[in-house]
């Protein structure tokens, strides 16, 4: 069996395959291509951390919990059997490719020693190893760069660009190949201009002899460029304002819908800027070409067209105003929408009690708060869903509460299904909608599980803010 090692780089489209793979893990399975699990998935990021040394910690080790020596070892040894497990039930499976990809092993594996841990932990497995490793021009992988880091809360400005530079290992690609190439074999290493290959999906495809008309699911893109107003706010929230230094801070205070902001003006660095950056790393991409021939200079010159003027200078000034304002709005938008709920669930509280005056009430609440949500456009989609469902269930609670008073003799229906029997009307004798697409998922006729108890009730009127 053959393992595949997809290494990025990174900003090179690794993301969106990385879960184009996890998504279609068994549609790859029938084909005999195995993508790994025991280095956790979508992104193989375990084999990184355990081809370090506990002393060489990195961000990793803090995402896995590994505080001390002791944890490092455990989580080792921890991973490498579930490792053996899975490269034995891919060859029973009849696997011909095993397949691992992470982005990590070109950013945080910087070392040589560290590549050779890597060898040593999957080389014994394998019949063969293959490593592909897609390189982008360095401005370009800089400056998809500058807006991942906007959104994890660097703070960005001209001075990012002073660390892209020919002795920084993150873009120096001749030393990168070199040191898988040292460890693996010169053979073995398989460089892809991402300038010709800018969908790793179909580059894959075709190298594992993928039937491109199986049924897959579908190739998307993420890690979109940032608006640079969106960089700018970003900025402002996590700069010190007596420092002017960046500070941390805890993910839900620099966590927004970035995704949902519109991008009218992506960050982008001036042309004459781009090309003095891109001169730096004339000679070792010279040099690259020369010792690969699978990538040209050219490979490695970046599109001229796409780069403008410019707008990292604007990011001390920028108005990100309308950026404020869609946050808020969306926001408030969401906020609407947990009230709206708890009302919903208030309402079928009251309705189980036999109180449908109280029902109703609190179901007009529920639609009050949807109605606020629909003004926002990122919302209006859901909310408009689900207010047709919260005004389903208002009609069919005035049609519960007319039968009840047209029979003042006979006890209120509360429950839905009673409430479908009563009265006649033809509000009353309706399906009710479901109250909520994440509760009901989209089935027609209302949940049938019992009322919220009141703890519950109780809990959520305490995290989601009334107005009174």
């Amino acid at each position: 069996m053959k393992l595949i090692l997809h290494i990025g780089t990174e900003k090179t489209g690794t993301t969106a395959f990385q879960i184009w793979m996890h998504e279609n893990t068994q549609a790859l399975r029938r084909q005999g291509v195995w993508y790994a699990q025991a280095f956790d998935v979508p992104n193989n990021r375990k084999l990184s951390v355990i081809a370090r040394r506990p002393d060489e910690r990195e961000d990793g080790f803090g995402f896995y919990g590994i505080q001390t020596e002791a944890d490092h070892e455990a989580f080792r040894d921890r991973t490498l059997a579930a490792f053996a497990r899975d490269v034995e039930a891919a060859r029973a499976a009849g696997a011909h490719t095993y397949f691992v990809s992470s982005e990590h092993l070109h950013s945080r594996l910087r070392f040589q020693e560290m590549v050779d841990r890597t060898a040593g932990i999957v080389k014994p497995q394998f019949d063969a190893v293959e490593i592909v490793c897609f390189l982008r021009p360095q401005i370009d992988t800089a400056l998809s760069l500058a807006s991942t880091g906007a959104r994890v809360g660097m703070h960005i400005d001209e001075r990012f660009f002073e660390r892209v530079k020919p002795g920084n290992p993150y873009y120096n690609y001749p030393a990168l190949l070199e040191r898988w190439a040292n460890a693996f074999g010169e053979q073995a290493v398989t460089p892809v201009p991402f300038v010709r290959e800018k969908r790793p999906v179909e580059y894959f495809k075709r190298r594992l002899g993928l039937d491109p008309q199986a049924d897959y699911a579908p190739d998307r893109r993420i890690n979109s460029t940032v608006d640079y107003r969106v960089v700018a706010l970003m900025n402002a929230l996590v700069r010190e304002n007596a420092t002017n230094k960046p500070r941390e801070l805890h993910p839900m205070f620099r966590t927004f819908f970035i995704e949902e902001l519109p991008c009218e003006e992506p960050l982008a660095v001036g042309q004459e800027t781009a090309r003095e950056i891109q001169a730096r790393f004339d000679a070792q991409n010279r040099r690259l070409a020369r010792l690969w021939p699978q990538i040209s200079e050219q490979d490695l010159q970046p599109d001229w067209s796409r780069y403008g003027e410019g707008n990292f200078h604007k990011l001390e000034t920028a108005d990100y105003t309308p950026i404020v304002r869609h946050v808020i709005g969306r926001f408030n938008a969401d906020l609407a929408m947990q009230r709206g709920r708890v009302s919903v669930m208030e309402s079928r509280q009251a309705e189980a009690e036999g109180k449908l005056d109280l029902a109703i009430r609190h179901q007009k609440k529920a639609i009050a708060q949807v109605e606020q949500a629909r003004a926002v456009d990122s919302m209006a989609k859901w909310a408009d869903t689900q207010h047709g469902h919260y005004v389903d269930r208002l009609e069919r609670l005035h049609a519960l509460r007319a039968a009840a008073s047209a029979d003042p003799g006979g006890q209120a229906p509360s429950g839905g299904a009673a409430g479908g029997a009563a009265g006649g009307g033809a509000a009353a004798g309706k399906a009710a909608a479901p109250e909520d697409e994440e509760t009901a998922a989209g089935r027609p006729g209302e949940p049938s599980a019992p009322p919220a108890p009141r703890g519950m009730l109780s809990l959520l009127r305490n995290l989601v803010p009334r107005r009174n």
